[in-house]
């Protein structure tokens, strides 16, 4: 949260490698081919980029969440007042069951420490027949566990002196839940009846 708190107000300019622009084109694609959703949540919004492509695409009630209050500032500034955006955890969306027809979660759940929670969550919020789009970075274990052992130094450089151990004991453990899930969960779009 920290590392993200830090690096919101540049973000959207950061060089990801070029993986953010193909994969939201990607989803927005994917997004054409289902019925126009009424309420659309993106859960782990970050600076609100999806639902500020969304904005323009349809007139769905639009919502969105992330872990770091700073992301949603920008966010916040990005849409305006056309989406209700919070700042929250993803294992406890605060939002009533049955509220929205897609959920949405890009490039954010890989960060989660208990990611079937958070799935349940978002199946919860979910309509009946609801659609669930989730599009993140899969590589070996060793590579994404050198990734969010990384982040964690990137901080240290932006926060000099903050404690890493605690953060690298949520990644170990976030790393083993979040392959688990992965089993489970193996296509890019889950429908939920």
């Amino acid at each position: 949260q920290s590392y993200f708190d830090a690096s919101a107000a540049g973000y959207d300019q950061v060089s990801d490698m070029g993986i953010r622009p193909p994969l939201l084109a990607g989803l927005l694609a994917q997004l054409a081919e289902l019925p126009c959703p009424n309420a659309v949540l993106d859960v782990g919004c970050g600076t609100g980029e999806l639902l500020f492509q969304l904005q323009a695409r349809t007139q769905a009630s639009l919502a969105g969440l992330d872990l770091s209050a700073k992301m949603v500032e920008v966010a916040r500034r990005k849409l305006g007042a056309s989406a209700d955006l919070r700042q929250g955890d993803s294992e406890t969306l605060p939002w009533p069951a049955s509220r929205f027809d897609l959920v949405c979660c890009t490039l954010s759940f890989h960060h989660y420490p208990n990611p079937k929670q958070a799935l349940t969550e978002m199946r919860r919020v979910l309509k009946p027949g609801g659609a669930l789009l989730l599009a993140d970075i899969t590589m070996p274990i060793l590579a994404r566990q050198l990734t969010n052992l990384i982040l964690p130094l990137l901080y240290d450089e932006i926060s000099p002196g903050k404690p890493l151990a605690p953060l690298q004991a949520e990644f170990s453990h976030s790393i083993a839940a979040l392959e688990a899930a992965l089993r489970k969960w193996s296509e890019l779009r889950c429908e939920f009846p």
